[in-house]
């Protein structure tokens, strides 16, 4: 919370970005007052304010953190383990696969979110929320080396898809870590197969361009695996 506070201050690259990130980690704190709230109803206030446009186009992450901030304000101030969301987004979960007794404290802070969730009848997005916590809670699981557990969840999520609401971006999400999943437990048929369909069966969703280059590296580490011989030649052939 105090380098986004930093950031939102002193870096020139999105200062709307780094505000959500301060209003999320205040939002995720222990200090749940109402002096509190209405600081993170300030800062999100001046989210949509603080965009820019870099060569001519919106930045993706912007986007996300509007209508994050819209939704919040829609929702009467809530939302979901947002904290935990945009570390799944930077890929934080690779740093925490390294050590994997991190992931037992946020795994029980989704653990009772989601049962939050599932008796909140009345929310609109109560599937695009539980499916956030699965797609959380696969991660999770994937720190503890839980392969089944990890894609249990994932086929939960891929299987709601219809009945989500904003949240379409959680489905080839969902799809590709399957993927990275069966990539990283040695089965790279069945990765192949979850890789290409995220790549190929989703359009036009949140955060499309970021999965990519994730799906594309993934990719190119599927043929390495396939041709590791091949590979090393191209590589020799292109140094200088």
């Amino acid at each position: 919370m105090k380098y986004a506070e930093v950031l939102s201050r002193e870096s020139s690259w999105s200062k709307s970005t780094y505000l959500y990130l301060k209003g999320i980690f205040m939002l995720m704190s222990e200090d749940q007052s109402a002096a509190m709230t209405e600081h993170v109803v300030a800062i999100f206030t001046k989210v949509p304010e603080l965009k820019v446009r870099v060569a001519g186009k919106s930045l993706p992450i912007e986007k996300f953190a509007i209508r994050r901030v819209q939704r919040f304000f829609a929702q009467g101030n809530r939302l979901t383990l947002p904290a935990l969301e945009v570390i799944y987004i930077w890929n934080g979960f690779a740093i925490i696969y390294k050590s994997a007794p991190l992931a037992e404290p946020i795994l029980q802070l989704i653990e009772a979110k989601v049962a939050e969730v599932s008796g909140d009848g009345q929310s609109k997005t109560q599937a695009d929320d539980l499916g956030l916590c699965l797609l959380l809670k696969a991660m999770c699981l994937v720190c503890r080396r839980d392969s089944a557990g990890a894609e249990a969840c994932l086929r939960e999520l891929v299987s709601m898809e219809k009945r989500l609401v904003e949240d379409k971006h959680l489905v080839p999400y969902a799809v590709a870590e399957m993927g990275f999943l069966a990539l990283r437990d040695g089965k790279p048929r069945e990765a192949q197969s979850h890789l290409e369909a995220a790549l190929n069966n989703y359009k036009g969703y949140q955060l499309e361009s970021r999965l990519h280059f994730r799906l594309h590296a993934a990719l190119e580490e599927l043929k390495r695996q396939k041709d590791p011989a091949k590979t090393a030649g191209q590589s020799a052939a292109g140094r200088p």
